[in-house]
């Protein structure tokens, strides 16, 4: 793998596997499907640092169900206007 710094060689020292995306939010028939990426992480020498060698391509990252930019995720809007018809409903 190469530093996304210096462009030199970096020297992985660690692996944790085939990792999934985190909050994946998955419905069960999805499970089969999951997408999986290896996280191993790399020191480079030449700057001293420490980062994960591969990233899975932003549109695996960011998707439909990603949970972190609302405005931009419709499960999410949907999530927060079923939550907000439930809430008024127990308020009124």
């Amino acid at each position: 793998m190469k530093c996304k710094v210096s462009g030199k060689k970096i020297t992985p020292f660690m692996s944790f596997g085939k990792m999934p995306m985190a909050n994946g939010f998955l419905e069960q028939q999805e499970f089969n499907n999951e997408f999986f990426y290896e996280l191993e992480v790399g020191f480079s020498e030449d700057n001293f640092l420490f980062q994960v060698n591969d990233h899975p391509k932003s549109n695996k990252i960011f998707n439909d169900k990603y949970p972190f930019y609302t405005h931009k995720s419709n499960y999410m809007v949907s999530h927060f206007k079923d939550y907000y018809s439930w809430i008024k409903k127990k308020i009124h």
